[in-house]
């Protein structure tokens, strides 16, 4: 998965990205949750 983060250097969006990293992983909640249509 790929997100983009855009803003203003030096806003910490390298330091925000790395929380969110950590934290939120969209494939394995989709695919608990069965979140999805199908597969391609």
């Amino acid at each position: 998965m790929i997100i983009g983060i855009t803003g203003t250097p030096g806003t910490g969006k390298t330091f925000a990205s790395a929380l969110i990293g950590g934290v939120l992983d969209l494939n394995e909640l989709i695919k608990t949750e069965g979140l999805y249509l199908g597969i391609d």
